[in-house]
């Protein structure tokens, strides 16, 4: 967030920057984490996860990011297992949270 930007509003607002679009949602859960890395850094953050529901057309900022892809939850999961390189440290910790919250809330209901 920007100084005395709440993190809802930050998060819609990268939302829009990073993806470019713009959808209700919700915060499920925020987490700490510390992960050291071969090159000498490390990552340590107070990360915030939200939830949403968006079915249209995707026009991400390429300065933002390179890539994205939708996947199954399982295939996550099971890629999480087989490729765990693929992912930054902090999507290993996200995901359980995520996977548990989304099956009592997330696939069978729209985020409100």
């Amino acid at each position: 967030p920007k100084p005395g930007e709440n993190v809802a509003d930050a998060a819609n607002r990268r939302l829009q920057e990073e993806m470019g679009f713009t959808t209700p949602i919700k915060k499920i859960f925020d987490f700490m984490y510390k992960a050291d890395f071969d090159n000498g850094l490390t990552e340590h953050e107070f990360d915030h996860v939200f939830a949403g529901v968006y079915d249209s057309k995707i026009v991400p900022n390429t300065s933002e990011v390179h890539d994205y892809c939708y996947k199954p939850i399982a295939e996550i999961k099971e890629m999480l297992q087989t490729h765990p390189n693929r992912f930054t440290a902090w999507f290993h910790i996200a995901f359980p949270k995520v996977e548990q919250w989304a099956a009592t809330n997330f696939i069978n209901q729209q985020v409100a």
